[in-house]
Order: C-alpha cells, then sequence, then structure tokens
C-alpha cells in the first residue's frame, strides 16, 4: 500500500511541474549579423605568412567579434577573436595563392549572431618559395647549373616571370626563363672555386628568395696554349680596375677617358707562370649587368671580332689569363699587373691581327701573323697602367 501511494505521489508532482512551466520563457533570439563586410590581401608577405585584413560595421551588442578564414578545399580554418572595440582583425600564417573564404559574426551576452554569408573570398599574395638546392656541373671556363621549378602556390600567389642564377664568390648573375630548370653560366675562371644560388623572380619580388648554396665545384681548365713567339706590350696608364668586355662589336663605354697616356714600349715576353684564380665582376650599372651572357660566341669561321675592356677598380691577382669563350665578361687585376688574352677556335690559314687603341687614341699593334692550324690563340701578356677604356680589334 505504501509504495503504491509513493508512486501516485511522484507522478501528480511530475503532472504538477509540466503544468506550471511559465509560458514566457523562450530560446533568446540570434544577434543581427555585421555588415559591410571587407578584406585586403597582403601582396608581398614572407613564404607561408600571408595575411587578410578583414573590416566590418560596428554592433551595437557585440562583446566580441569572431573572423574566419576557411581555405577552399581544405579542412583549413584559422580563426580571431578580437574585442567589440575593435572593427578590424588581421588573420595571418596563410598560403600565398590560396583562396580563403571570409566570414564574421558577433558574439554578445550569451548570443550570437549567424555567419554572415560565405560569398566574400580573398587570395593572400607572399613571396615565393626558396628554390631547392641546385646541382652544379662543372665545365671549361662555365658551369651548368639544374634546379627543380616551382610548383603550385609554391610562387606565393604570383608567377614566377624568371630564375635567377647567382655565382656566390664573384657575384656574377644571369637570369632564364620562367620555364627553364637549367642554365650554363660562361665566362668563369679556370681553375677557379665556384659556388651557386637560385632565385625565383615574381611580381612580389624583383631579388627572389636565394637556394640554399651548392656544393662547391672547381670550374675545369684547358689544355694550356704555347703563347705565340711575340714581344709583350706595355699599355700605358693606371689601372683602377675592373677589365669588362669580350663581344661582338665595339659598345659605348660609361668610364671616363683619361688625360694622359705614355707611348707604349715593346719589352721581352716574360716566361709563362702558374695562372691565378679571379672572381668575375659585374658592371655597376641602373640595368642588369652584361657581366655573363648565355649567347654563345661568334662562330669560329674566318670573321672579325671587336671587343673593349674597361678599366674602373682596383683588385685582383698579379696576373690574370682571360678565355674569351663569351660574349662579355668582367675579370680584374691590380695596378700595374699584367693580362693574357686567348681567343678561342681560330681557323687555320687565317690572317691574325691584333690591335689595341688606348683611352688616349693611340692604336698599338700587339699581333700580327697567318694561323698553321686551327686552335687557340694567346694575346701576349698586356700591361696596363692608366685608367680609361681598352679597345681590342681582333680580325681573322
Amino acid at each position: 500500500m505504501k509504495i503504491r501511494n509513493l508512486v501516485a505521489i511522484v507522478a501528480s508532482l511530475s503532472v504538477a511541474l509540466t503544468l506550471h512551466i511559465p509560458s514566457s520563457w523562450s530560446v533568446p533570439a540570434d544577434l543581427a549579423i555585421v555588415t559591410h563586410v571587407a578584406v585586403r590581401p597582403s601582396t608581398n608577405a614572407p613564404y607561408l605568412n600571408g595575411s587578410l585584413t578583414v573590416s566590418w560595421d560596428a554592433s551595437a551588442d557585440a562583446l566580441q567579434y569572431t573572423v574566419m578564414a576557411s581555405r577552399i578545399g581544405t579542412s583549413d580554418t584559422p580563426f580571431v577573436t578580437v574585442g567589440k572595440e575593435s572593427t578590424q582583425a588581421v588573420v595571418d600564417g596563410l598560403v600565398g595563392g590560396a583562396t580563403y573564404i571570409i566570414q564574421v559574426r558577433v558574439i554578445g551576452d550569451g548570443h550570437v549572431s549567424p555567419w554572415t554569408a560565405n560569398t566574400l573570398t580573398s587570395v593572400p599574395i607572399t613571396l615565393p618559395k626558396a628554390p631547392a638546392q641546385p646541382s652544379v656541373t662543372a665545365k671549361v671556363g662555365s658551369a651548368t647549373i639544374n634546379w627543380v621549378d616551382l610548383v603550385g602556390t609554391e610562387n606565393g600567389g604570383s608567377p614566377v616571370t624568371e630564375y635567377k642564377i647567382t655565382e656566390t664568390f664573384s657575384n656574377t648573375t644571369i637570369r632564364v626563363a620562367d620555364t627553364d630548370a637549367s642554365a650554363t653560366m660562361l665566362g668563369l675562371t679556370e681553375g677557379a672555386t665556384a659556388s651557386f644560388t637560385v632565385s625565383a623572380i615574381t611580381a612580389a619580388t624583383a631579388v627572389g628568395v636565394a637556394s640554399v648554396t651548392s656544393t662547391p665545384i672547381t670550374i675545369l681548365a684547358a689544355k694550356p696554349i704555347a703563347p705565340v713567339d711575340r714581344p709583350s706590350q706595355d699599355i700605358s696608364g693606371v689601372v683602377t680596375g675592373v677589365v669588362t668586355g669580350v663581344g661582338g662589336g665595339v659598345g659605348p663605354s660609361t668610364s671616363p677617358t683619361p688625360t694622359a697616356s705614355s707611348t707604349p714600349t715593346s719589352t721581352a715576353m716574360p716566361s709563362q707562370s702558374a695562372i691565378p684564380t679571379y672572381a668575375p665582376t659585374a658592371k655597376p650599372s641602373s640595368t642588369p649587368s652584361p657581366s655573363v651572357m648565355l649567347t654563345p660566341p661568334p662562330s669560329p669561321s674566318p670573321t672579325g671580332t671587336n671587343s673593349f675592356f674597361e678599366i674602373s677598380k682596383v683588385t685582383g691577382k698579379p696576373s690574370t689569363t682571360s678565355r674569351v669563350i663569351s660574349n662579355t665578361k668582367s675579370l680584374a687585376f691590380t695596378k700595374g699587373k699584367t693580362l693574357q688574352l686567348v681567343i678561342p677556335a681560330v681557323p687555320k690559314g687565317s690572317t691574325f691581327k691584333a690591335i689595341i687603341k688606348t683611352p688616349d687614341g693611340k692604336s698599338v699593334s700587339v699581333l700580327t701573323f697567318k694561323t698553321k692550324k686551327n686552335g687557340d690563340v694567346t694575346i701576349p701578356t698586356l700591361n696596363f697602367k692608366k685608367p680609361g677604356t681598352y679597345v681590342v680589334t681582333v680580325t681573322f
């Protein structure tokens, strides 16, 4: 009997409680959605650290705002929460070139608003990824550099326009097309140590982000060619520097022409000695450096070739031999020291002539003879003592 009474009491209480819930109780309504949401993407942030700056109109009911950036095609949804006094937030650590959906919601006192529409998208732009460490193959007076192209968002959201290759010891650079993954740098010092970096150039950076430096290599040297038995020439002047240019035509020089130069004198040619190495040095300019070109030298068939050398900077070794294997080149030597030029692939039976015009306009005949076989020709040692532009005219 007692158990039956207890069940009846519980049942009646349950009914009473159910019937007496106040009818005024209800679920709080959502806060209003914020309006005028706008987004501004980064344009040159570091790789993998792109950002989106999001702004909106203030809400009177807000205690906080939350901004969410959902990367399309992934579960990556970084978000940022700011206080009610802010109507702007920056979401960073984003992938350049990836598309993000931007949404904002209001957080109030126990209330939240719905997220704004998922139709606002934006793409942050960053610097490109540094290419992987390149591999290098040494050749005679040159090196071939290979690398792996950047793909997808590795470009940071801006297409790669070209690749820049830099020889780190001399800071000599060349640039190749964005579709290339290999390049050959000519005019390197035979026997010298060289290493290289590769950078991708995009609209976000004119210098790129350099790769890890390649393993150093030694540039190969050609078999030494016995010099022609001709007297050396003392080209008057005081050297202050960088000898620039070996090419298919005499071009204008930007170096100031000296005001005085003594008459060249002939001396006995010194004995051949060990040839030290030098570092090719790019000519300072506001335009891209012509120090090293990918274009090979003219065909070795009988023809004429003009070259010019511009003296502008004190540096270098006691003596230097330059093998003319590229259209333009830079090398350096010290005041009063010497330079030998090697002209490659001169055909048999050619009448070879070499004349040097000094900065004061005087011409000095350096070498004239008829070749007896195909091969290289070494122009005797030249001694520069004054600054200026020395025009070397070679015909064969």
